[in-house]
């Protein structure tokens, strides 16, 4: 198994609204973490935030013949949950790089429909709570940016239809700038290339990263 995340309550919480896997939220959360925490889950107003602070891989990770983790991060992290012994089996392989040749900013505005004199911030990646993208929407317009016919303001990912994406699209129809404001939908590697060079400002902002 390459554990990319540590925390897969996500992943769990999706395949629970598959009928296949129906109750597999609690089945993981019980087997995991005990009753204790499928209590203070169950009694949560807000089932899914609570079930962020649990980690939800314990099935995974005993049926694994070997697990890869990225960083230290995920050892320590096992050695939290499971034990002083967790993770001493597992190995760390660090994200593989391979340098790449960044397309010129001027052909990059060309391909993206872009004016070469605006301004533009971009966000990269899927967007939702733990992205904080409505943070990122309330400074922009705000800011002088909103206020210069030039400024562009894109987020670079998928945008799901969970009620923290219908509440971002609202806000965003509800600013009156919604001509200035992008939300590419999933980007392939060009595009997402593309606006990596197009940039003026990247704003990266995360929220219960959990490590």
């Amino acid at each position: 198994v390459v554990l990319h995340d540590f925390y897969l309550s996500g992943l769990i919480w999706a395949l629970d609204c598959d009928p296949r896997y129906a109750g597999i939220k609690w089945r993981e959360l019980h087997y995991g973490s005990g009753h204790t925490a499928v209590a203070e889950v169950a009694r949560a107003t807000d089932e899914g935030r609570a079930a962020l602070a649990y980690p939800f891989n314990r099935s995974l990770l005993d049926a694994a013949a070997g697990v890869i983790v990225h960083s230290q991060i995920s050892l320590r992290l096992a050695r939290q949950w499971y034990g002083p012994e967790a993770g001493a089996d597992w190995a760390l392989v660090p994200h593989l790089r391979q340098p790449v040749e960044r397309e010129r900013r001027q052909s990059a505005r060309e391909r993206l429909g872009i004016a070469q004199d605006a301004f533009v911030v971009c966000s990269f990646g899927l967007l939702g709570l733990t992205k904080l993208n409505d943070r990122l929407l309330s400074a922009w317009l705000a800011s002088n940016l909103a206020a210069e016919p030039d400024g562009l303001l894109v987020f670079v990912g998928e945008l799901g239809d969970d009620p923290y994406a219908v509440q971002l699209r609202q806000a965003i129809e509800r600013s009156g700038l919604a001509d200035r404001i992008r939300v590419t939908g999933w980007a392939d590697l060009e595009t997402f290339r593309g606006y990596l060079a197009a940039a003026d400002l990247a704003v990266q902002l995360r929220t219960l990263s959990r490590g």
